[in-house]
């Protein structure tokens, strides 16, 4: 019986830290990795998950769409785009409204939680975003999303990978992660050393 509590206490203890240790690698994930920061999704929240309010939910996605498609064609950078679509956060707000069929819309910039989401060869972790969202009516409904960049918005749902211009931006994004990675390591190693044993500095 001894042995047996033992066992649970141990496992029990394992799961914990394991726990803890995905907690923590989340936090230090979101903290050093530059996607987060690097990236600008497009997130839309329908009025309920009644049929009609779903369908005018991508009516208004769609208007929306059609509205930035050429300023997310044109972005070389998430901060940029994000820079040119806030400048237009009016105009934006008209679209969705002249599409939202008389249900009050509200269009803002936020950082807001996504799943983990794999695209093609790009894969998206979980994490805090910053992202254009637009809330039709009580925004209760089931949502959408996408990014706008890398440019994702402007393919086909059913094979929901980067467009041509996306993986050019992919391709970015990721150069810049690897070299912010290495200089993070970097910095943390450094960090480490000074609290190593004379004698493990010797042998770094």
């Amino acid at each position: 019986m001894k042995t047996f509590n033992k066992i649970t206490i141990s496992f029990t203890l394992l799961i914990c830290l394991l726990f803890s240790y995905s907690l923590l690698y989340q936090v230090y994930l979101e903290q050093t990795d530059p996607i987060y920061d690097n990236t600008l999704r497009f997130h839309v929240r329908a009025d309920s998950d009644k049929k009609e309010a779903q369908k005018r939910k991508l009516i208004v996605r769609d208007a929306v769409l059609r509205y930035v498609k050429e300023d997310v064609y044109r972005a070389d950078s998430a901060q940029k785009l994000k820079q040119n679509l806030a400048e237009k956060t009016e105009e934006i707000a008209q679209v969705a409204a002249n599409a939202s069929d008389g249900k009050p819309v509200r269009v803002y910039f936020t950082k807001e939680r996504f799943p983990i989401r794999h695209y093609g060869i790009a894969i998206f972790p979980a994490g805090e975003y910053q992202a254009l969202r637009v809330d039709i009516g009580k925004a209760a409904g089931h949502n959408w999303w996408c990014a706008f960049y890398p440019n994702l918005c402007y393919t086909p749902e059913k094979n929901f990978t980067l467009s041509e211009s996306g993986k050019k931006q992919w391709k970015k994004i990721t150069e810049l992660t690897q070299g912010k990675w290495l200089e993070k390591t970097k910095h943390y190693f450094t960090k480490l050393k000074k609290f190593l044993p004379y004698w493990a500095k010797r042998s770094v």
